[in-house]
């Protein structure tokens, strides 16, 4: 009796651990924005394909280099990430990275 109830108790124990340790995952995306800038054409060609790839990952935090100014990080917030979430904040822009 002793080692079954041992053994419920571990099962319980693992069990328990492996549901909380699934509910701390944090999904994290880097991404090279290859000399990003707000223009229109880049609001007409490759915002849609930005929206899609960032729509199927659904990141928690997102990281973009090559973002020319803060006007385009300003721009990708509003034209890319609040069409597939509006949760989507951003963190001040720091040039030269």
């Amino acid at each position: 009796m002793k080692f079954t109830t041992n053994l419920l108790a571990t099962v319980i124990i693992l069990f328990t651990a492996y549901t909380v340790h699934a509910q701390d995952t944090i999904q994290f995306m880097s991404y090279n924005l290859l000399h990003y800038y707000s223009s229109p054409a880049d609001s007409v060609t490759r915002n849609p394909f930005y929206r899609t790839i960032v729509n199927a990952v659904h990141p928690d935090i997102m990281a973009t280099c090559e973002v020319v100014d803060a006007n385009s990080s300003a721009n990708f917030l509003a034209q890319v990430l609040k069409g597939v979430d509006t949760n989507y904040a951003r963190a001040p822009f720091i040039t030269g990275f």
